[in-house]
This record gives C-alpha cells, structure tokens and sequence, in this order.
C-alpha cells in the first residue's frame, strides 16, 4: 500500500459561472492497493470497510474528525464513479498499463481548459438557467439542443457560457466555432471541421480524403466516450449529416449543442435527433442599460 499527499485545486471557469463553480483547495491521503479485491469492490471504497477500515481507524487516532469525515465523504462519492477495472489475476504489466492509462486521462484532464468569454456577460445567467434542464447532464441519454436566434443576439456567447459550466462533466469535450464559414469551403472545409472533432475527441491526426470518409470514421469513434460537442453557426443540415449525423453514432450520456440563425435548417433532422430548440430572448431594458454603463464608464 502506497501513500502520498497532494493538493489539487480547481477555480470558476467565468465570472458568469462562478456560483456554479467554486473554487477549492484540499489536502488528503491517496492509498492505492493492487493486491486486494475488495479495492475493486465499490461498497469496501464507499463504507471504508475491507482493506480501507484499518488505515481509517489509524486516521482516526492521528488526524483531526473533521478532516477524516471529509476524506470518508470524498471516498463515498469516488465508490460511485465508473472507473477502470484489475482482475484478480492481474500481472505486474497489468498494473503498469493501468497506471500508464490512468496518468495519460489524468493528463488529458489537465490540458482541458474553459473557453474564454465576453468581457460583460450581462443577463447570461438566466439563458444558462434555461439551458441547463434541456441538457440534463445527469442522464445517459443522447441529447441535441439547438440555440436559434438571429445574429447578433449572443448565442455564441451563451453556448461558451454553458460550455464553461459543464464540460468537466464529460470525458472529453469540442467547440468548433464558424461551422458554416468553414464549411462554405466545400469538401475541403467539412474535412478540415472533422479532422479537428477527431483531433479534439480523440487526440487523433487522421488522413481523410472527403467528407464521407469522415463521417464514416466519426460514427466509427465518436461513441466511444462521454462527449460534450458544440457546433457553431451551423446552416445546412449537411453540416450536421457530416458532423453529427445521428443519436447512434454517440454514446451514453453525450449532449451536441448546436447555435443557428435558422431552426429550418434542423427540420429534417428533428424527427430523428429530437433536437430541444431554445430561442434566447433579447436582452430587457434594465440590462440594455447595465450593458451600456459598463461600456461607456469602465
């Protein structure tokens, strides 16, 4: 048995967001056992009873209650997350890759940062209140939401906005902004859009020649983790067909959120995707105001 103390951190992604995500700083034990099952037996992780009771009867005696309850709340809910799995059989390599596999996602975590967002979110708060019950996030159904609106009227900033608020809740996560300008470049732009959803999801450099060939590798790959993606400006179907052509090519618990000028352009896929439309209002004279004296006197 190994042990080790850190102390991670993490902060509000957006002024917009801050009471969604407080920060925080902590210092706790790590004890990990790869000879043991009852590590690998969620109910010994969430009751610190098998190999886990004896090292907290030891904390009991060495540390301050309130720190030990807070550390057996932490184990309770890490029993229940998915995580990855030793057999009892389980050689040294075995444990090796284990780790390896472990450090790697850990890594990846690290690298993932939020989306920067305009300087006076004013009145996003409310658009992120009405988002967050259509994407439910504690489901593992596939969901599309699309924000429709005219230009101009923030859906960028908003979709940024609730990006921000719940992309650690996935695995991994793509914002690909100006869908349709980059698309307006034919095969070329829609194969550039999916080299850089591949790139994004899977940290994968792919050679694809057209955009069917992409399409086919995104259904392929794309249901194999927890993704949150964000398609912006999009305006033809065709870029949804080529970039998220259906529920069956995601997997458990993915949201795709999808900004548009035109909620025709979702018609046909609607039937199919259940796609939930949002309309973001324009902004009401108290926060016309608010926006225009944090222009004019800052």
């Amino acid at each position: 048995m190994a042990s080790s103390s850190s102390g991670p951190s993490s902060s509000s992604s957006s002024s917009s967001a801050s009471s969604r995500s407080p920060s925080s700083s902590s210092s706790y034990e790590v004890f990990i056992n790869f000879r043991g099952p009852a590590t690998r037996t969620n109910f010994d992780v969430r009751h610190q009873t098998g190999s886990f009771e004896f090292p907290f009867q030891e904390h009991q005696r060495k540390y301050k209650s309130d720190d030990v309850e807070r550390w057996k709340n932490a184990l309770k809910e890490v029993g229940k997350l998915k995580g990855w799995t030793l057999k009892g059989d389980a050689t040294i390599e075995d444990q090796s890759n284990l780790v390896e596999l472990i450090v790697q996602r850990a890594l990846r975590e690290l690298k993932r940062t939020p989306l920067d967002e305009c300087k006076h979110p004013v009145g996003i708060d409310s658009h992120i209140d009405k988002l967050l019950p259509l994407l439910n996030t504690g489901f593992d159904d596939v969901r599309f939401v699309a924000i429709c609106g005219m230009g101009g009227l923030g859906k960028t900033t908003i979709a940024k906005a609730v990006y921000n608020c719940i992309f650690r809740s996935f695995n991994v996560s793509s914002f690909l902004i100006d869908v349709r300008e980059e698309a307006s470049q034919g095969n070329k732009g829609f194969v550039s859009l999916q080299k850089r959803l591949l790139k994004d999801i899977l940290d994968m450099d792919e050679d694809i020649s057209n955009s069917s060939q992409g399409s086919k590798l995104l259904e392929k790959r794309l249901h194999r983790e927890k993704i949150l993606l964000i398609l912006d400006d999009v305006d033809n179907y065709k870029q949804l067909d080529a970039l998220a052509g259906g529920i069956n090519w995601f997997g458990q618990g993915c949201r795709v959120i999808i900004t548009t000028r035109d909620d025709h352009c979702l018609n046909v896929h609607k039937a199919v995707k259940d796609i939930k439309i949002y309309k973001p209002k324009e902004l009401i004279t108290e926060n016309y105001l608010q926006l225009f004296s944090l222009h004019a006197f800052q």
